[in-house]
């Protein structure tokens, strides 16, 4: 059984990015803010120790960790054919029973029939969330991007509806707006700063 801390980190380096110290318990929805852009190296590495795949020194996972991405359907020439449903992603991310995956699906407005590969950002990543939920996640890691404002916000109430038994961090990254980079965090979340080692100027390049 997980202790109170899901997470604890001491301080780290890894992948050209300083992480200073933090904790997550139960009812912590923490927001990282990230220098890099989303899906680089850095973040990947990033994600595989917060998940506690990658032991790193002065960081500490006593939990199962899920990396909440959004949902996805296979490629292979069968799934083009035949594209998976939304009962079908729930089923295979989180073990469910097929009654169990529709009335998920049901609970976030889609039908189990419904194709994932046609469904909107927004319902996708919901999903992602509901699988990882769904499948016993401890805590979890997301990133809600290229959302857009409505639906960046679902999401951040979805997750702070759910962080007193399943604390949450979101990987945040900058983006241009406006003339300006700017940041949107999930009202409420504690945020925390993460910089970049002396010389990987490099990882600052092109926010999102």
């Amino acid at each position: 059984m997980a202790t109170a801390v899901r997470i604890r980190s001491s301080g780290f380096c890894l992948a050209g990015l300083s992480i200073p110290a933090f904790q997550l318990a139960p009812g912590d929805h923490l927001c990282l803010h990230l220098p890099c852009t989303s899906e680089s190296p850095a973040e990947v590495a990033l994600v595989a120790a917060l998940e506690g795949s990658r032991p790193v020194p002065g960081l500490e996972v006593t939990a199962r960790v899920v990396w909440a991405r959004p949902a996805s359907s296979p490629t292979s020439l069968r799934e083009r054919l035949w594209p998976a449903t939304v009962a079908g992603f729930l089923q295979r991310s989180a073990g469910l029973t097929r009654s169990e995956a529709r009335a998920i699906s049901l609970e976030l407005g889609l039908r189990g029939e419904d194709a994932v590969c046609r469904s909107p950002g927004t319902p996708k990543q919901l999903l992602g969330l509901a699988a990882a939920w769904a499948g016993n996640a401890e805590a979890i890691l997301y990133s809600p991007v290229g959302l857009d404002p409505l639906g960046r916000d679902a999401v951040f109430a979805a997750v702070k509806a759910k962080a007193d038994v399943c604390p949450a961090i979101h990987l945040s990254h900058a983006f241009w707006t406006q003339g300006r980079y700017e940041r949107q965090c999930p009202g409420g979340a504690r945020c925390v700063d993460v910089t970049v080692e002396s010389g990987r100027a490099e990882l600052t390049a092109s926010p999102v």
